[in-house]
């Protein structure tokens, strides 16, 4: 699913004024940090110009700035395309890895309750809303909060947001999962029932834009359900349990995701 792109974003409206480097051919990366209006300005022209936008952390403030200057994305481990995958199923496999087998292991398995005794399902839909306007609203709020400092735009040749890490071949998530194809197809699966879009990548961090998140501690469990399959450390290192996690879910406008 991998093409060099070695021309030059042309915008209509350059946000960084032209002032772009290529990462490996990958993506374009501003040569300045982000400011405010950047994301918006580019995400407005989306349609026309086929590139989707997003915020670059690097690792810390190191330099050059990991991943994206240092040549570390690695598209070969990215061995499918997302829509290779069910993400119903992938979820409940991923799930299912988390739930320890040992009786001894009472810590975790205090940690996944009230889903002990297996996958519960995916979530239902979190109703209609509209994505795109939420994503842009949400992407101002981080500048403007100081969440972005330091960070790049990137414009990736997207369809739509949850194709670009593997797209890009983004390797943060690779001690959970090494094809990024399949964490796309989850993606996929949160831009149609929760409005989800993609706002942020890391070093090994990830941030979603959430339109339609759950309303209710009920659905929040299940979505929780999902989180913990998705990015496990967000539960087994975050919060104390499952069911804490869901009570933050509820009415998020963003989610957020760290892999050890």
């Amino acid at each position: 699913m991998f093409r060099r792109d070695d021309d030059q974003p042309r915008l209509e409206n350059d946000p960084a004024g032209g002032a772009w480097q290529s990462a490996q051919g990958l993506l374009w990366v501003s040569r300045s940090p982000v400011q405010p209006g950047w994301w918006s300005t580019a995400h407005a022209q989306r349609a026309r110009s086929g590139w989707w936008p997003l915020f670059l952390h690097g690792l810390r403030q190191e330099v050059p700035l990991r991943p994206w200057e240092s040549g570390e994305l690695t598209p070969r481990l990215v061995t499918s395309d997302p829509g290779d995958h069910d993400p119903a199923v992938l979820l409940r496999e991923w799930f299912e890895g988390q739930i320890p087998l040992d009786e001894e292991m009472a810590e975790m398995r205090e940690i996944v309750a009230p889903f002990v005794d297996g996958w519960p399902g995916l979530a239902g839909s979190g109703g209609a809303a509209d994505a795109d306007g939420h994503a842009a609203e949400l992407a101002e709020l981080l500048v403007d909060f100081d969440r972005v400092t330091g960070a790049r735009l990137g414009l990736v040749r997207a369809a739509r947001s949850a194709d670009v890490p593997a797209l890009i071949g983004w390797t943060g998530a690779v001690n959970h999962e090494s094809d990024t194809a399949r964490l796309s197809a989850v993606l996929r699966s949160w831009e149609d029932r929760f409005g989800v879009r993609l706002l942020a990548l890391g070093f090994d961090t990830m941030i979603l834009s959430v339109a339609a998140p759950p309303g209710d501690l009920e659905q929040a469990r299940l979505v929780a359900a999902e989180h913990l399959a998705f990015c496990p450390d967000n539960i087994s290192q975050g919060t104390e349990s499952l069911e804490d996690y869901a009570v933050e879910l509820i009415d998020a406008a963003q989610w957020e995701f760290w892999w050890d």
